[in-house]
């Protein structure tokens, strides 16, 4: 949701296109969460497996409920990315998209959609980090790719002239940068 709303507030200043942009974006949002959403359930799920097993001091178990949950946010992803785009216009006109708004949000999601494994995969590791003993490290994580989201948002939008697509640009950088120090924790 933060990421929406900074986009929200860049893509608005844009010149001439901002209403229309900003409707288009906004008919991306429930498809987005409901993306997110499925990263979430099973980094939720698997966080309370993992804290179980770490407080029976039953390191194998935790670690194959790791690996289970890396896996199968991997195939989820993959799932919601297909039809994602498969569908993609039917979708969007679903959650209300018009004529007008169509471009703009179809720009944002052939962007996220490329980012969805990283959705899923940060998501779903950050929530296990958190629920076995390292609740800040998860939660400066998530803080750091919303600033890096703050930060490369207005650079694409209006140094690079990227419109829409540089906002979603800049989420998926944020999104790549707490992939990586997700995994990195977890591989040490």
């Amino acid at each position: 949701s933060l990421y929406n709303l900074i986009d929200r507030a860049f893509i608005g200043h844009m010149p001439d296109v901002g209403i229309n942009a900003i409707a288009g974006l906004t008919s991306t949002f429930p498809f987005m969460n409901l993306s997110v959403a499925f990263g979430a359930m099973i980094g939720v799920g698997a966080s309370t497996m993992v804290s179980i097993y770490l407080g029976q001091r039953n390191e194998e178990d935790a670690v194959h409920t790791l690996g289970n949950a890396f896996i199968l946010n991997i195939i989820l992803s993959i799932i919601t990315s297909v039809f994602g785009y498969v569908f993609l216009d039917d979708i969007l006109m679903l959650m209300g998209a018009s004529e007008n708004t169509l471009p703009y949000a179809r720009e944002f999601m052939e962007i996220a959609f490329i980012g969805n494994l990283l959705v899923h995969i940060y998501l779903g590791l950050n929530h296990i980090m958190r629920a076995s003993g390292y609740p800040q490290k998860s939660m400066y994580i998530t803080l750091t790719t919303v600033a890096i989201n703050v930060i490369l948002a207005p650079i694409y939008i209006f140094v690079f002239h990227w419109g829409i697509r540089g906002a979603a640009l800049a989420t998926l950088c944020g999104q790549i940068v707490g992939t990586i120090i997700v995994l990195q924790h977890f591989m040490n």
